[in-house]
């Protein structure tokens, strides 16, 4: 399977997600099921890392999954967005769909994984400090 959902933490705040190789639309809309999935199996925020770094394209037509993204059901508990090595179509994309469908979710982009989790811990603590 070129696009993996895993727990990125065992405190399943945070669902580390693999692009491995080519992968399609409907594998991007599976994974996209199995994310809400995940994010309704715990009831606190769930923060998610995407990690491009041995993805070597991405599919045409991508920004048409924004609705399937927009229609889920866990937007209450979905934290940040942190995307590592992704190029810069995916991030291009990434803008677009942000200001489309994911108006209420913070992407980031970084280079590596260490800094990815960095991300994610630092906007966990400011979220804690500010209630």
């Amino acid at each position: 399977m070129p696009i993996i959902n895993e727990w990125g933490d065992p405190q399943k705040t945070i669902i580390y997600t693999v692009f491995d190789g080519t992968w399609t639309l409907e594998e991007y809309h599976h994974m996209i099921d199995e994310m809400n999935k995940m994010v309704l199996s715990v009831d606190h925020m769930v923060h998610f890392i995407s990690d491009f770094s041995k993805s070597k394209s991405s599919p045409a037509k991508l920004l048409s999954t924004g609705r399937h993204m927009e229609n889920t059901k866990t937007r209450k508990q979905t934290g940040i967005s942190v995307a590592v090595k992704a190029d810069s179509f995916l991030k291009a994309i990434a803008s677009v769909a942000q200001k489309m469908f994911l108006k209420d979710t913070k992407m980031y982009f970084t280079n590596s994984l260490e800094e990815a989790y960095k991300i994610v811990e630092a906007h966990t603590l400011a979220q804690a400090q500010h209630g």
